[in-house]
């Protein structure tokens, strides 16, 4: 019944006149592919199942192998329907949609995002009113996203600018000059803050300049060299190869010092001390600077994510690997057979859950495979995560977005190539594959950019609608070029 369907879709295809404008041949492909989104949806949300119990825990409530899980729940079905599918028309306008004569467009940044028009640029908020005009200053998005160590993908909320005589520094998205460099070229996005590192004239002491984009400026001494990393407002430093935690003001969170340690997640920071035959033991402590997961560890564990950590044993004879919770206790773990049949799952994903193509693995530890996952969603079964241009790594907790794309969608136009949907995973809705580019949403404004192709040209030429797109897929800014003949 999908092939049937789908033939039908392409056999609609190749009846579209190449003659036909942009904009009649859109609307004939639109009413084809919806109509065939309605009947896979039908397909899909007519096979009725129980949700499957978590497989992870036994009757004595303790860790079991994903092998024992297949046993206890070898009559279970997760599909189980969870969100609608919505398919948009091509290039589909929200209500009052506003167009943006520009050139071009960049991912909105906290907020604001940056356009160009010729050799001018501006920065313009959510409504796409002018946060600072053309031709004040020439911006650019400068290490605009980050990653932690835990793999997530954040807006670092800074803007580069440049007046074109002799200042420049950063901004914020509120347009907020928080730094001028003045020739100092030291100054750099690093993560969630600006960072500076000057070493103090006739002292052996290095002054680091750390300005969040609230404009807070703090200054961190330090004599050996080593910069301090900071992540989650918390100072990683080190002083003779030992390491220790601050406060950016500088006010130590623990006085234990360290023979390793890592950056903050979710948290939580790695910690290792070597024992009396030199042999390092890892740990974990929290933001108050507690030990709350012992020196268990031979192997260097994995930062946390989701509220788990990924360990490894010394001794793998028993399973391969496993994760813990943040008070040390493993919940999930695998064997050398469960990864045959299961996949492998590395670290819990931005969007909640941890992923290895065949599998999820959910925040609440239930194995659902691929195909059970999206049909719950009303995609289709043979559709799989996107992470090309980090689609499935912006950290957004209180609407995280799964990209994916499907066999079943191909550009309408050259009926070729995928395109991309993605599901909302806090509100169930999945907006189904149309669009032939989109980027990240932004947490803050809630806009991705995106492009669609919408047509072609009287010279076959691809017509695409560009812009930034809403929670429902549909576009809210549109770009538009200057309409003039030459």
């Amino acid at each position: 019944m999908i092939r049937r369907s789908c033939s039908i879709l392409f056999s609609v295809l190749l009846f579209v006149s190449p003659e036909v404008n942009a904009q009649k041949k859109s609307e004939e492909i639109n009413q084809s592919i919806q109509n065939v989104a309605h009947a896979l949806s039908d397909i899909f949300h007519k096979k009725k199942s129980t949700d499957k119990e978590n497989p992870n825990k036994g009757d004595n409530g303790k860790a079991i192998t994903n092998q024992q899980a297949n046993n206890n729940a070898n009559t279970k079905s997760t599909s189980k329907s969870i969100g609608k599918a919505f398919l948009p028309k091509l290039g589909q306008l929200a209500p009052n949609a506003k167009t943006i004569v520009a050139d071009e467009m960049f991912s909105f940044n906290d907020g604001a995002a940056i356009i160009r028009k010729g050799s001018a640029y501006a920065l313009i908020d959510t409504a796409g009113n002018f946060i600072i005009p053309y031709n004040k200053y020439n911006l650019r998005l400068e290490g605009a996203t980050y990653d932690l160590p835990n793999g997530y993908m954040f807006n670092n909320g800074f803007f580069y600018f440049y007046d074109g005589l002799s200042k420049s520094g950063y901004l914020n998205s509120k347009g907020k000059i928080l730094e001028y460099i003045e020739g100092n070229n030291n100054w750099r996005p690093s993560g969630e803050i600006l960072m500076c590192d000057v070493r103090a004239r006739d002292s052996y002491q290095d002054i680091q300049t750390v300005v969040t984009k609230d404009g807070k400026k703090y200054q961190i001494i330090h004599d050996d060299g080593s910069p301090a990393a900071i992540s989650e407002g918390i100072a990683l430093r080190s002083h003779n190869g030992k390491y220790f935690y601050t406060t950016l003001s500088g006010k130590r969170i623990t006085n234990t010092e360290f023979d390793d340690a890592g950056l903050f997640t979710d948290g939580m920071a790695m910690v290792g001390q070597k024992d009396q035959f030199g042999y390092v033991k890892y740990g974990f402590i929290n933001t108050k600077g507690e030990l709350v997961i012992p020196y268990t560890f031979s192997i260097r564990p994995h930062n946390f994510s989701q509220g788990y950590a990924r360990v490894e044993p010394k001794d793998k004879s028993s399973f391969d690997y496993a994760f813990i919770n943040k008070k040390g206790e493993i919940v999930f773990k695998q064997t050398d057979a469960d990864e045959a049949k299961y996949g492998v799952f590395n670290d819990f994903e931005p969007y909640g859950m941890a992923y290895s193509y065949n599998y999820f693995l959910t925040k609440d530890l239930k194995l659902i495979s691929t195909k059970d996952f999206f049909r719950s969603y009303g995609a289709p079964e043979d559709a799989h995560v996107d992470k090309y241009n980090g689609l499935s790594s912006m950290y957004n907790p209180k609407s995280p977005k799964l990209f994916f794309t499907s066999g079943h969608y191909l550009n309408p136009i050259v009926k070729h190539g995928g395109v991309i949907g993605f599901i909302n995973l806090a509100t169930g809705k999945t907006v189904l594959p149309v669009f032939d580019e989109i980027k990240p949403f932004d947490p803050v404004s809630g806009l991705a950019y995106a492009e669609v192709m919408i047509g072609l040209d009287k010279n076959r030429m691809a017509v695409y609608k560009k812009g930034y797109v809403n929670e429902d897929g549909l576009f809210v800014l549109v770009q538009k070029g200057e309409d003039s003949q030459w």
